[in-house]
């Protein structure tokens, strides 16, 4: 049993209110009624999912990835088995530092592929989490059977993270993309950043740990997200796979 408001599980399943948020529980006689209103699940009538869009949009709007996450949460509840809400929380991290006041990039899911820029930064311990919640995630498996693609999403989630890594941490950095979070242009970014998307991809090809499906789609994507971003102008990039025996990934 799941709260409709707070989103969490019950560690019980006779009970009458949420030991989380305080809020009254649907019985299993209301849970069905409302499953017969609102059909099968994860399918709404144009009203609700015209309103579940709007609370959607409200939560993107929120900043702050915390908060951003018990809005989704919250949504969850209201809204369950939604594909949209399920992977928007897929695109939140999980937090791994444990420093007060420390700034925690983690949270920002696809700084998960900074393992594979600055491997020295991480403790193997560390590594070997974020490969693990890269693939094996169980919110990723969850958007796989909400999707119908199976194992098929897995290769488009990858798409939106090797995508969203080379336009925040790379093209949006000082030391990569010349700017500072998109304040600034580089000119040549086929250039720049062929160097740190060329070390992303010699780790990936080196990281035993990652089965060689993995290593391949990962590869794949990542080749793809950088040609995407300088608009195909891969040459400088392809010379430099090609010099270190890399796979260019066309």
């Amino acid at each position: 049993m799941r709260c409709s408001s707070c989103g969490k599980e019950m560690p019980a399943q006779d009970l009458a209110f949420c030991p989380y948020c305080g809020m009254k529980l649907e019985t299993a006689a209301e849970t069905e009624k409302s499953a017969a209103n609102a059909g099968t699940a994860g399918v709404m009538d144009d009203k609700t999912r015209s309103a579940m869009m709007r609370d959607l949009l409200k939560a993107q709007q929120e900043t702050n990835l915390y908060k951003r996450k018990e809005l989704l949460l919250k949504l969850r509840g209201c809204y369950p088995d939604c594909f949209e809400v399920e992977q928007e929380l897929l695109f939140i991290g999980n937090p791994r530092r444990n420093k007060k006041n420390a700034v925690d990039y983690f949270i920002i899911k696809c700084y998960l592929l900074d393992i594979y820029l600055h491997p020295g930064n991480f403790t193997d311990e560390i590594r070997s989490s974020c490969r693990e919640e890269i693939f094996g995630d169980e919110q990723l498996a969850r958007c796989a059977a909400l999707s119908g693609k199976g194992e098929g999403y897995t290769e488009e989630y990858l798409k939106r993270l090797c995508g969203e890594y080379v336009s925040l941490f790379l093209q949006g950095s000082a030391e990569y993309g010349r700017g500072f979070f998109g304040l600034f242009r580089d000119r040549h970014p086929e250039q720049t950043l062929a160097v740190p998307v060329g070390t992303i991809l010699a780790n990936i090809s080196a990281d035993g740990q990652l089965s060689p499906e993995h290593r391949a789609m990962l590869s794949r994507c990542m080749y793809e997200a950088f040609s995407g971003t300088v608009n195909g102008k891969t040459l400088h990039l392809d010379a430099k796979l090609a010099e270190a025996g890399i796979p260019v990934y066309k």
